[in-house]
């Protein structure tokens, strides 16, 4: 965190940050954390999905979560999380104990559809599950086909599965030229539709620019970039 945005968040936390609790935190497999968080605020915020709240670790350091489900009149809030480093987030994710307090900032605008759209082609990885379930179980309008690269297709799949999600596509890594000409196959430009590019960096440009070559305009796409070269877990990659 910058040190302007510690002072301020020194100064205006106490407006704008609230105190919650962790209810459970339930590991589902080696990498993936399924989390449960209460707190009056939840009960007053207007949610909508694709967005993200952040929860202070320290006085410098905050990390964002996006709610794969948000329980308003019970104030409860749910993140899927998964670990793919050892950084404060995903320690934090995954020694999180029931009890203990997590100071929450939002939700706040990450990614936000349009309410008209009635189609959205999802390409993500696992960092990004809970995102697509939140806008696949939200938005019971949209015809919403997931395409998804993994690390560990066999720690993917029973994810997949208890989060709706058992029919995506899916890919090991790098399999960009593949993904990009499944993506585009059958889809139809038009103003109700969308194809939503998240996840890794480096994953989102490959595809994107592949996707420029197969005829898909610039428009028809959103990105939410969610990590990159900077946090690769391996450290081969530079951004």
């Amino acid at each position: 965190m910058s040190k302007v945005k510690n002072v301020l968040l020194k100064v205006l936390g106490p407006l704008f940050l609230s105190e919650s609790k962790v209810v459970s935190n339930e590991r589902l497999s080696p990498h993936f954390q399924f989390l449960t968080i209460k707190g009056k605020s939840f009960k007053k915020s207007e949610w909508i999905p694709g967005q993200k709240i952040q929860v202070r670790l320290s006085d410098d350091i905050m990390r964002s979560y996006t709610p794969s489900s948000w329980d308003r009149q019970n104030g409860v809030v749910q993140t899927l999380v998964y670990m793919h480093g050892k950084g404060p987030g995903a320690l934090w994710a995954r020694d999180a104990k029931p009890g203990s307090k997590a100071t929450i900032l939002g939700p706040r605008g990450s990614l936000v559809l349009s309410e008209e759209l009635k189609e959205v082609v999802f390409f993500g990885d696992e960092t990004t599950f809970g995102l697509a379930y939140a806008i696949k179980e939200n938005f019971k309008q949209l015809s919403v086909r997931c395409f998804f690269e993994n690390t560990d297709l066999r720690e993917s799949k029973p994810v997949l599965e208890r989060f709706n999600l058992q029919d995506s596509t899916l890919y090991t890594l790098s399999q960009y030229d593949i993904i990009a000409s499944d993506i585009a196959r059958g889809y139809q430009s038009s103003t109700t539709s969308k194809i939503v590019l998240s996840g890794k960096q480096q994953s989102i440009v490959a595809i994107r620019q592949k996707l420029y070559t197969l005829g898909i305009l610039p428009e028809d796409i959103i990105v939410k970039v969610y990590w990159g070269w900077k946090d690769d877990p391996n450290g081969k990659l530079k951004k």
